[in-house]
């Protein structure tokens, strides 16, 4: 991928408003050879992101396209990454799936031997695509209850992102869910990626409810929330095909009023707030323009520079620069 320059810019001490921007590395090429990561890790690092996203497998050395490897194998190459993670001072968010034949014990023993591999890593944090969204509520609570105590034992944040076909899959069932675990005193942490109910309902799911609703949903997604995926939905195929062109700027516009209200539950909470611009892996069919690889990579960095602007507008400095903020006159601005 083109990796375009840019100058260094100072990292002040004070990290409490620092947004933390973490890269999604699904889809980017050369992050399975230690040369071409390591290449990628300094760029990110000159960049100011705090960290990386990578799947369990990609840690692993394992999925499409890869040889086959043993267990052995395996733990080596989570341990180069780990070097690599450490070398390059990045934060890893892990991301993993829990499987099962839909019975909550056995996605959560899926969980726990991929919590134990990732925890190889020296992951700050699992996000976690979990459950089956056809369990009952009682189902769906236990298995929540499990996340929390896997957590403990394993000592690592377990995260359940909201996703299609898996628990969190609406907003409805996401409401009853945290009453719920709020009710049973179950912690409940949440990666919040907004764009899966647009996918799910194939619009901006807020047109079709009422909006108090949707004002009460979010507002009790920021107390439970401790990520956000940053994709902007819509109701062609779930994603806007390209969140830079003004046509989708209604959408934009929406899920960034979504964000905000998230991201200041995280910083109400003294949740570091985090965040990972998302766009891809694949380009979508309604695309016209956008042309593969590259510019895949291109969007996702304009739309970090557009969340450090946006956070610079509002809190005066995107936390990668001190006073002197290179984002905050284009944050105020507009992106």
């Amino acid at each position: 991928s083109r990796l375009p320059a840019r100058r260094s810019l100072y990292i002040p001490r004070n990290k409490r408003q620092q947004l933390q921007i973490f890269r999604g590395l699904t889809g980017v090429e050369g992050v399975g050879e230690e040369e071409g990561r390591n290449t990628i890790f300094d760029w990110l690092r000159k960049e100011h992101y705090r960290g990386v996203e990578a799947s369990l497998s990609t840690l692993s050395g394992v999925g499409p396209g890869a040889p086959m490897k043993g267990a052995a194998d395996e733990g080596a190459e989570r341990e180069r990454w780990r070097l690599s993670l450490r070398r390059h001072n990045l934060d890893l968010i892990a991301t993993l799936t829990t499987q099962g034949n839909d019975t909550v014990e056995q996605h959560l023993e899926s969980l726990e031997r991929q919590a134990a591999e990732a925890k190889e890593v020296e992951a700050v944090s699992l996000s976690i695509q979990g459950g089956c969204q056809a369990w009952d509520m009682d189902q769906q609570v236990k298995f929540a209850g499990g996340v929390a105590e896997v957590a403990a034992k394993l000592n690592i944040p377990c995260v359940l992102e909201t996703h299609k076909n898996r628990v969190l899959s609406t907003p409805l069932q996401t409401k009853e869910l945290m009453s719920a675990c709020e009710a049973g005193r179950i912690p409940l942490k949440i990666n919040a990626d907004l764009s899966q109910w647009c996918d799910k309902g194939q619009s901006l799911f807020s047109t079709s409810m009422d909006p108090e609703l949707v004002e009460g949903i979010l507002t009790q997604l920021a107390s439970h929330v401790h990520s956000v995926h940053a994709r902007t939905g819509c109701g062609e195929d779930g994603k806007a095909p390209d969140p830079r062109k003004k046509e989708y700027s209604l959408e934009k516009s929406t899920h960034e009023r979504w964000w905000d209200l998230l991201l200041d539950g995280m910083l109400t909470r003294g949740v570091p707030p985090r965040i990972k611009p998302e766009f891809g892996p694949e380009l979508s069919a309604n695309a016209e323009g956008v042309s593969p690889k590259d510019d895949l990579w291109e969007i996702n960095s304009f739309l970090a520079d557009m969340h450090r602007a946006r956070w610079a507008s509002r809190y005066g400095c995107c936390g990668c620069c001190g006073s002197l903020c290179f984002y905050r006159e284009k944050g105020q601005k507009g992106f």
